[in-house]
């Protein structure tokens, strides 16, 4: 009688056998769980919350000198920019970008005619957050203008700047002259005279009533303009209407015949 063993009669090893049961049941176990409700086969529940697409970011946007609100400023957020209301006010969504990107710093700026901007670099937390600013006027302010007339055919005109930099470069007057409802504008270079507390300083310049152009004669109308520049490029320029009968002075004026005269006699609190 012959006896057959197990590994002839199957082809296989027991252990060989086993392992091949034992990647079916894997496969089985696969099965359930794709198709199965985990929260009950495991007792528990796994949620991925979702990263925040996008914060709100919004502050105001105030004059450091004179705290008032700076309108129509623009605050820059990266490449994302918002613009301030009458009241100083912005609000901006701004979208976040990867995750690898958002813990590096992001560039600010807020800036505004006539205001230096304001620039930084930070590293935003991907929340809800307010950001208030505060610019710097850098722009000269021109303030009151005057002309006084003298008998000996001189104008003189006079002004009252306020430069929180301290950095006015150039004062130019411009007067309006007419020939025959012809006009004529001509410059003419103001001259410092004194300074006051808080970035006020003086002016002053001096022209002819008449002038000659071309064999005719131009007389000064009642219109004239201001232009100051500082250090920084800022230009700020503004027209002035006086009648020429008003004679009118800011301070003490220095006349072409008489310059010993005190020219900070006068010189009270601006009047800006």
């Amino acid at each position: 009688m012959v006896r057959i063993s197990p590994e002839k009669q199957t082809g296989h090893t027991p252990s060989r056998l086993l392992t091949g049961v034992g990647a079916v049941g894997l496969m089985v176990m696969l099965l359930l769980l794709v198709h199965c409700d985990t929260d009950r086969l495991w007792g528990s529940r796994f949620e991925a919350f979702p990263l925040t697409r996008s914060i709100v970011i919004q502050g105001t946007v105030m004059d450091r000198f004179q705290e008032k609100p700076v309108r129509g400023a623009t605050v820059r957020v990266g490449d994302q920019e918002a613009l301030t209301n009458f009241y100083g006010e912005y609000r901006l969504e701004f979208y976040l970008s990867t995750s690898f990107d958002r813990n590096k710093p992001v560039d600010i700026e807020v800036s505004a005619e006539n205001y230096i901007s304001f620039r930084d670099r930070v590293i935003l937390d991907p929340i809800d957050q307010e950001m208030n600013f505060q610019l710097d006027y850098g722009a000269p302010i021109i303030g009151d203008a005057v002309r006084h007339v003298f008998d000996n055919g001189i104008a003189v005109v006079q002004v009252r700047l306020l430069d929180y930099q301290n950095d006015v470069t150039e004062v130019v007057l411009e007067l309006e002259y007419k020939s025959d409802d012809t006009p004529l504008t001509i410059s003419y270079p103001m001259y410092w005279i004194a300074s006051g507390d808080n970035g006020i300083q003086l002016f002053q310049s001096e022209a002819p009533i008449y002038v000659s152009r071309n064999f005719k004669q131009y007389s000064i109308t009642a219109t004239f303009w201001i232009i100051a520049r500082d250090a920084m490029g800022f230009v700020t320029r503004k027209e002035f209407v006086q009648p020429l009968d008003q004679n009118r002075a800011l301070f003490l004026p220095y006349t072409p015949n008489d310059n010993t005269q005190n020219p900070t006699n006068g010189f009270d609190s601006p009047k800006m």
